[in-house]
């Protein structure tokens, strides 16, 4: 696998953190050390429903999370400094669109680049996945609608495929004819790795679409 940046870092790229074979994953990209874990909100969480829910998660896998930064209304850059002081930077789910549209007009997806080539993990969950790739138009098929109005729909591009999350049912997918090509399906117990040696580690059962 090529992408257009050498690969310094690692992804994890998941459907649902809370899974099985996700807990496997981050553990695997994270090691047995304590790391710091850093929260990339998709979208304003006032009252930090889930970012304390996702706290407590990386807490019981022996992590600790603290940095948290949200892109819109409180948005500020001394928070983004101590984000990417992290050893690893956890993207949330959400609305992908929305998601992108503020990454972007953050400038943060030059820093998460950054971030990653610097030897940092970027662990995304369903829209923070799906930024991560080449392109987030597969969001239309687990139910994100372009309601910004997004025009550029490039993603990161630290992969050369893209993803379609929360698939129920793969094979279903894939007889329609529909499903995108170059793209994983993943179930919500699905997860890959990618490592620095560029070495892909599959947890579950994702199907790759050619």
């Amino acid at each position: 696998m090529l992408t257009t940046h050498s690969r310094k870092g690692k992804l994890v790229l998941l459907s649902q953190h809370e899974s099985e074979n996700s807990r496997l994953a981050i553990q695997e990209a994270l090691g047995k050390k304590a790391k710091n874990v850093g929260y990339l909100a998709s979208q304003p969480d006032s009252k930090r429903t889930y970012f304390t829910a996702t706290q407590r998660f990386y807490k019981e896998l022996g992590y600790k999370m603290e940095a948290y930064l949200e892109l819109e209304g409180e948005f500020n850059s001394c928070a983004l400094e101590v984000l990417l002081a992290q050893d690893a930077i956890h993207l949330s789910g959400g609305d992908t669109f929305r998601f992108l549209e503020f990454v972007k007009e953050r400038n943060l997806d030059n820093q998460l680049i950054e971030f990653y080539l610097a030897g940092g993990v970027l662990i995304g969950v369903s829209a923070g996945a799906m930024i991560l790739t080449p392109s987030i138009e597969t969001a239309e098929f687990c139910g994100d609608i372009n309601s910004r109005g997004l025009q550029d729909l490039a993603g990161l591009c630290l992969t050369d495929f893209c993803l379609v999350p929360h698939v129920e049912d793969k094979f279903i997918l894939l007889e329609t004819g529909k499903a995108p090509i170059n793209a994983y399906l993943m179930g919500d117990n699905d997860a890959l790795v990618i490592e620095s040696n560029q070495k892909l580690f599959i947890f579950g059962a994702p199907i790759f679409q050619k």
